[in-house]
């Protein structure tokens, strides 16, 4: 609003607090139409709560769906300082095994002799080739793996024991180099990358011109091959083969590469961590705590939807105030369709088809009780299997009319973009523009009303001007009058 500064200079009125004051009796919709633009942006925000609250609710029962939730399983070993157990696959079965341990996987090492940390062994090549060693100690015998073998080259400049070492490591052969440096002098030690009898390697050496090198000196000092050379290079030296995880599960032998045992038992994962003297118990039974978790997180996402949309209803007759959405039909609504959703029965072929039959109790306030005692012994009466079908289906033909299918169908039409939701949302974004536009034209009016007033009263000083100098001529001339009269 424009500040008026000069009128009723003419008239000797304080126009400036009276056109305030009548501009500020115009404006005083405002007021209401500012109240009711904050009760619809609050109206905005707690629908959009109440979407992402139904939509936990969905994900809480689409979880109770799932096959994996209704096939849980706890495991546990009798000694898992020796033999760890875990599952994560649907397809576990409870069971109980026993394993022993004879050996466990480990890459093959070996090492060369001392030698000088600067020294040069010359130029020449590495022939590196993976595969398996076999056989009784002093006749072992390889047999080359599928993968093709790595060729090194050797510059005699760049040949000290760490730079062939660094070259090793970076043609990825299949071998990690380390360089062991003690009070002799330097060793080359070459260690498989992978465990397992198959991760064992050959190193044959060759001369500049590509002739295999056995002369014990330059790079042959290097070559490991006790098949053919079993006293020449690392071959001479003591050696730890690769070789396979040994185990027996129920009498029947098993072998891994690493010391895992992932497909052994389906679902079952055998982590073994050291040789056993004494077979090792592993159980695995169904995980009915995990399982009653799943369906106390349906429980706590329905109560959270339930208890926002029932304090947003009420009305407090001790405060007397009402509730952001009480007497809103479309929330009224939304908290009792939610409430019949899931107490409404299932058709499943046995008893187990609503949740009070589990132990689960709708109370006066709308809100879900899990009752402990009376879902154990459900779970007990109707096993496992029982619950997978009346939350998730018989079959997968069955799901869409299983407890988690109708409800997430249900669901998903209360929050589709068509849905009840939405068209309330829009109802109220349509509100307030309208609200935003009265406030508008009340604005308006009111600067017009300033405008015509300012005018006006700026017409009025002119007229009160003329007048008062008309006045105070007309009264000096009488008081000539007088004096000429005298």
């Amino acid at each position: 609003m424009a500040t008026i500064t000069s009128l009723g200079l003419g008239s000797g009125l304080d126009v400036d607090n009276i056109i305030s004051k009548l501009v500020a009796l115009e404006k005083k919709p405002l007021e209401t139409l500012a109240t009711q633009a904050t009760l619809i942006t609050s109206k905005v925000s707690a629908y959009g709560q109440i979407r992402s609250l139904a939509t936990s609710v969905a994900d809480a029962a689409a979880a109770l769906g799932k096959a994996e939730t209704w096939s849980a399983m706890s495991v546990g070993s009798s000694d898992s300082a020796s033999v760890s157990v875990s599952t994560t696959a649907t397809a576990a079965q409870a069971g109980s095994y026993s394993i022993a341990v004879q050996q466990l996987a480990r890459e093959q090492s070996a090492a060369s002799a001392s030698m000088a940390a600067d020294g040069q062994l010359g130029s020449g090549k590495l022939h590196i080739q993976l595969g398996t060693w076999s056989g009784p100690s002093g006749s072992m015998s390889f047999a080359a793996g599928s993968g093709a073998a790595v060729d090194i080259t050797i510059d005699a400049a760049e040949s000290s024991v760490s730079q062939i070492a660094a070259k090793i490591n970076e043609a990825q052969a299949g071998v990690t180099a380390t360089v062991i440096t003690d009070a002799t002098g330097q060793r080359l030690m070459l260690r498989s990358s992978a465990t397992g009898q198959a991760a064992g390697f050959r190193i044959q050496a060759s001369d500049a011109s590509g002739q295999p090198d056995t002369s014990g000196t330059g790079l042959s000092q290097l070559a490991f091959d006790p098949q053919n050379h079993p006293t020449l290079g690392m071959a001479a030296n003591t050696t730890e083969y690769a070789q396979d995880a040994m185990a027996t599960l129920n009498g029947l032998s098993i072998r891994s590469k690493t010391n895992s045992f992932a497909d052994t038992v389906p679902g079952l994962t055998l982590q073994v961590n050291k040789v056993t003297t004494t077979p090792v118990t592993v159980t695995m039974t169904q995980n009915m705590a995990s399982m009653k978790t799943s369906v106390q997180s349906f429980v706590t996402a329905y109560n959270a939807y339930n208890n926002y949309l029932s304090s947003l209803t009420k009305y407090d007759s001790a405060t007397k105030t009402a509730a952001a959405l009480q007497g809103d039909s479309t929330a009224n609504r939304l908290l009792a369709s939610m409430r019949t959703a899931v107490t409404g029965a299932v058709d499943t072929a046995g008893s187990l088809n609503s949740l009070s039959a589990m132990g689960i109790s709708l109370g006066a306030d709308g809100a879900l009780t899990l009752d402990s005692t009376k879902f154990d012994k459900a779970m007990t009466t109707h096993g496992v299997a029982g619950f997978k079908t009346f939350f998730a289906g018989a079959t997968v033909a069955k799901a869409d009319t299983s407890f988690s299918g109708k409800l997430g169908s249900f669901i998903s039409g209360l929050t589709a973009d068509d849905g009840l939701i939405d068209l309330r949302t829009d109802a109220l974004a349509q509100e307030r523009t309208s609200n935003g536009k009265a406030q508008e034209k009340v604005n308006a009016n009111a600067t017009a009303m300033q405008a015509r007033l300012e005018k006006s009263y700026a017409a009025l000083d002119t007229k009160m001007a003329t007048l008062n100098a008309l006045n105070t001529y007309m009264t000096q001339q009488i008081t000539q009058w007088n004096k000429d009269s005298d």
